[in-house]
């Protein structure tokens, strides 16, 4: 079924020639030009990192569930005490390893 053996009950499909000469070839062009090839894939990680640092994605982190208790609890928080209302809370567990 597929080209790379996944419909065919978890048999591997063994490669053929020709596609184990093409993996021959480009090892053999990537040996021949490593300082080559080392450099674009430094420039490829210095790009994907500055388009990262460029492009900054938005958070926006909503964990309220509406109608739950927790929900409720936050808003009668932020009604009754409103300099309170954006706290947040570390938990500390502590256990035995033993």
């Amino acid at each position: 079924m597929s080209r790379w053996g996944r419909g065919d009950g978890g048999r591997r499909r063994t490669p053929t020639g020709l596609e184990v000469l093409n993996v021959i070839k480009l090892a053999d062009i990537c040996y021949r030009r490593r300082r080559l090839v080392l450099l674009a894939w430094v420039l490829l990680l210095v790009g994907v990192i500055g388009a990262g640092t460029a492009l900054p994605a938005e958070n926006r982190a909503n964990y309220q569930t509406p109608g739950a208790e927790s929900t409720r609890a936050y808003e009668l928080l932020g009604e009754r005490f409103p300099a309170r209302q954006g706290d947040s809370v570390k938990l500390v567990f502590a256990g035995d390893l033993n």
